[in-house]
């Protein structure tokens, strides 16, 4: 292992970030305060909105990333699902095998959302961070008991990233502390440096080191192997101010999920709303705070008092204060207080800018009591058109890494089923169904609906029109549009196979019926011939 090589990596990767860190902090003070710790560590407890006079970039950021979260990984609905591959894809219609499929669709969701995960925090954090400073790292790994899933969001502060040739995020170097009794803990008393082993000694137990933690991906690696260093992904810890390996692993999948928002050519890390609305927002408080002077003048006005009266103090023309005069001289006039309604116009305009970047008008959709489905469906089709970019990026960076990670882990921990026979050796796929998943859809279910209320019209012209539709693809099509279970569907060989059985049966009643008919047919031509011949 050459550690020297990796810290040379790292110190590259460490430049690159610092360039950014001045940005960071600058849009964490005035859209997430509690993060603005970028330059500095801060204290515990420490007020972070001394900056802030009107917090509208903070909701508006905090509203976006909620709805980010309740539309892209709601934990009350399942967002995702597995199936085939499309080289494959004649699978999915295989009852077995979409059983299967949904099986561990449901065991996956249900193990991310409980409550050993803390998943739903770790997420919002996620997102809140994505929205203001355009990067967000999540590492998915298991609970210290293994029994669980672990989801922890890593603060931007603490992360250096690096792409591979076709630009996603590969390569990760996290920098954190841990305490000389934390590193025993995870990697035992003979990973400790010498200066570790000197607090050991004294009974320092608490002071703490910097570690860097380095994940890539290894040239040569074997899949099956149960060494951790032969596994896909290289996992190397390493005592920053010794220079010293601590620990070498590997892991199966990527653990870190890396998303950026709006990404430049050229850069590596992302670009968000908040970074667009920053000048807005810092020329927001500017007014602010002469609204609040303002307000404060006419609030409480400024009194004239004459020299040698009751009142006699220093001049002051703030508000509420007090400005000494000499009558013989004439009664001085004093400044105008300010345009109150016009400081409210520059806000209220200044505000809306920001909600813009945002989106805050498209998301919160003000629905009239007379408007129709389509009009609501039309209104999410053009909010899903704005949030398509940021949602795609979050699918393919976030989302992706992150599926794959968990079924690998849960796979190993024994709490997934033994797939089909048929299944072994193949990949899998993932498909969206996310509420912003679905309503990206809509537009095709709305053409869908269009084109089948014209075929009544036209089967008055020509009545064969309604034999072109196969109306079992088009009610497996919209359910998945819609996000229905397939178990709640039969099977097109079993839907065959029962209109072959309801034709067999019919055919069978049918000729009982004949049988019937040719025995009455025979009685009653038995007895008109018994007439004829007793007449």
């Amino acid at each position: 292992m050459n550690i020297k090589k990796k810290l040379a990596h790292y110190k590259s990767l460490k430049q690159r970030h610092q360039k950014w860190s001045s940005n960071w902090q600058e849009v964490s003070e005035y859209f997430l305060p509690d993060s603005a710790i970028f330059n500095s560590e801060k204290n515990i407890g420490e007020q972070r909105t001394t900056l802030i006079f009107d917090n509208v970039g903070e909701i508006s950021n905090t509203t976006l990333a909620s709805v980010l979260h309740g539309t892209v990984t709601n934990p009350a609905t399942n967002w995702f699902k597995l199936k085939i591959s499309q080289q494959y894809s004649h699978l999915n219609d295989d009852k077995e095998v979409s059983n299967w499929l949904e099986n561990v669709s449901k065991i996956m969701m249900a193990e991310i959302i409980s409550p050993k995960t803390a998943h739903a925090s770790r997420c919002h954090e996620f997102y809140l961070s994505l929205c203001c400073l355009g990067t967000a790292c999540m590492y998915i790994g298991q609970n210290s008991d293994k029994d669980a899933l672990s989801f922890d969001n890593i603060h931007l502060s603490e992360i250096c990233i690096d792409e591979n040739i076709d630009g996603f995020v590969d390569t990760v170097y996290r920098t954190f502390k841990l305490s000389v009794r934390q590193i025993i803990q995870k990697w035992g008393i003979e990973s400790l440096t010498d200066n570790m082993k000197k607090c050991l000694e004294k009974d320092n137990m608490d002071e703490k080191f910097t570690i860097i933690h380095c994940v890539h991906p290894r040239d040569v690696y074997n899949k099956e192997s149960e060494r951790a260093d032969e596994l896909p992904f290289a996992s190397v810890y390493i005592a920053e101010e010794e220079q010293k390996l601590l620990h070498e692993g590997g892991f199966h999948e990527m653990p870190y999920a890396v998303a950026r928002g709006l990404k430049v050519t050229g850069e590596i890390y992302g670009r968000s709303p908040a970074m667009s609305a920053l000048n807005d927002v810092k020329t927001l408080q500017r007014f602010k705070r002469i609204h609040i002077k303002v307000g404060e003048k006419i609030a409480d006005a400024t009194i004239l008092n004459p020299i040698g009266s009751v009142i006699d103090k220093k001049i002051n023309a703030g508000a509420g204060k007090i400005i000494n005069y000499d009558p013989s001289k004439g009664t001085p006039s004093i400044m105008p207080t300010g345009n109150i309604n016009a400081s409210d116009a520059l806000i209220n305009d200044t505000k809306q800018q920001i909600r813009s970047h945002f989106f805050i008008d498209d998301i919160q959709l003000h629905q009239s009591p007379a408007m129709t489905a389509t009009e609501v469906m039309e209104r999410t089709e053009r909010m899903m058109r704005l949030m398509g970019p940021l949602h795609g990026r979050i699918t393919s960076e976030f989302l992706g890494i992150k599926i794959t990670r968990i079924f690998g882990v849960l796979f190993r921990m024994g709490k997934l089923p033994t797939p089909p026979q048929v299944l072994s050796g193949l990949d899998f796929d993932i498909e969206y169904v996310s509420p912003m998943a679905r309503a990206q859809k809509q537009s095709e279910l709305l053409g869908i609906q269009k084109t089948l209320e014209v075929i009544p019209i036209l089967s008055q012209i020509d009545p064969n029109v309604v034999k072109v539709v196969d109306s079992m693809e088009v009610l497996k099509h919209i359910a998945n549009i819609n996000g229905a279970p397939q178990s709640l569907f039969k099977s097109i060989e079993q839907v065959n196979q029962e209109i072959k059985m309801e034709q067999e049966q019919i055919k069978q009643q049918q000729t009982m019926a004949n049988i019937q008919q040719g025995v009455e047919m025979a009685k009653d031509a038995s007895q008109v011939n018994k007439g004829m011949n007793n007449g």
